[in-house]
């Protein structure tokens, strides 16, 4: 009877002495996929606010009929814009190709005649310009740096006071060259925010300034080269519309 129950005692303690099976050993956490860098291949529409810097010089080959060439001055003209931009980038590896058109309403105004000051007062606006632009950029994930040129359009006014008395205006459309520099961020998938720099160059253009003198038959006209340059900075929202076939998030 003792060693029956020796036995008996003998085969309830061999599994305690066994090792655990595999459902008893602790699960291991699973491993996720990486996340794939950021894709910024699509179609964008976004818009941007800022400042701008108009710098003006007059050179009149005839000056109120009395002959030329005559230097009036130069002086620069500043204010604020704000407008909107639409583009599309296609991105290979790390390099960001893309086309973007965009267009600012502003008022860069100030006064240009700085060289016979009290005379004769000389000031330009520049109100409305675009400009069609491509784009090369290098992006890291999320952030792309990128540089733009091509063209631009440019509709400005000129005002033309003799005296404080005697004023005549003009105003035109003109075409010009435009560079630039900027980064860009993307906040989202879809949305992204950039900074950015642009030079613009409209070259040298004429303008006929005539004004009438009450009870003196004619007019005095004076034919004015105007050139203008302007510089601008801006801060800017975009919404990416995706393109299928594009990877990332």
């Amino acid at each position: 009877m003792r060693t029956l129950l020796l036995s008996a005692s003998a085969l309830l303690l061999l599994p305690m002495g066994q090792p655990a099976c595999a459902a008893d050993l602790p699960t291991k956490a699973p491993i996720f996929a990486a996340q794939a860098a950021y894709n910024w291949t699509g179609f964008y529409l976004g818009a941007h606010v800022g400042a701008g810097w108009a710098s003006d010089v007059w050179d009149a080959s005839s000056f109120i009929n009395l002959g030329g060439p005559l230097h009036l001055g130069a002086g620069s003209a500043s204010g604020f814009l704000g407008g909107v931009q639409a583009g599309v980038n296609y991105q290979i590896d790390a390099m960001v190709f893309g086309l973007e058109a965009d267009a600012s309403w502003a008022q860069l105004s100030g006064e240009a005649c700085n060289s016979v000051q009290g005379v004769v007062h000389c000031t330009s606006a520049a109100n409305r310009f675009a400009t069609v632009t491509g784009r090369f950029g290098v992006a890291a994930d999320r952030a792309l740096v990128y540089l733009k040129g091509g063209a631009a359009w440019l509709h400005d006014e000129h005002t033309l006071s003799i005296i404080s008395a005697l004023d005549a205006t003009a105003s035109g459309n003109r075409w010009g060259w435009t560079a630039g520099a900027g980064v860009e961020y993307a906040l989202t998938r879809n949305w992204s925010a950039k900074l950015e720099y642009d030079f613009m160059d409209f070259g040298s253009q004429q303008h006929v300034f005539a004004t009438a003198i009450i009870g003196v038959p004619g007019t005095l006209s004076s034919t004015i080269a105007v050139k203008e340059q302007i510089q601008n900075a801006k801060f800017g929202l975009n919404y990416k519309f995706d393109w299928a076939s594009a990877g990332g998030y």
